[in-house]
């Protein structure tokens, strides 16, 4: 199992890495800081999980997850933010094959 995550916090992206690696130690884990990184990676790999951060710098989270809808095989998508109400917008949008 391939297991992203991108967080622009070194400390929490350490934290969440932390935790994947306790609870999936077969798991791959790759980190990324910056939404441009992730989106090569993807580009390149496949993963089975991505645990993105909604707010970040340059391309969000939720941008992020628009341009997955375009893979024939999408990851699991689990957003991770410390931003309570950026919560229930990117529950609101839509990331559907058809782009719905």
């Amino acid at each position: 199992m391939k297991i992203f995550i991108c967080d622009d916090e070194p400390k929490i992206l350490s934290d969440i890495s932390s935790k994947v690696n306790l609870f999936f130690p077969e798991a791959a884990v790759s980190e990324y800081t910056n939404g441009k990184a992730l989106l090569e990676a993807i580009a390149e790999n496949n993963c089975d999980i991505l645990l993105l951060d909604i707010d970040m710098p340059e391309i969000s989270g939720p941008d992020i997850a628009a341009r997955l809808t375009a893979l024939a095989n999408r990851p699991l998508l689990v957003f991770v933010t410390s931003h309570d109400e950026l919560v229930y917008d990117s529950l609101r949008r839509k990331y559907t094959k058809a782009g719905r």
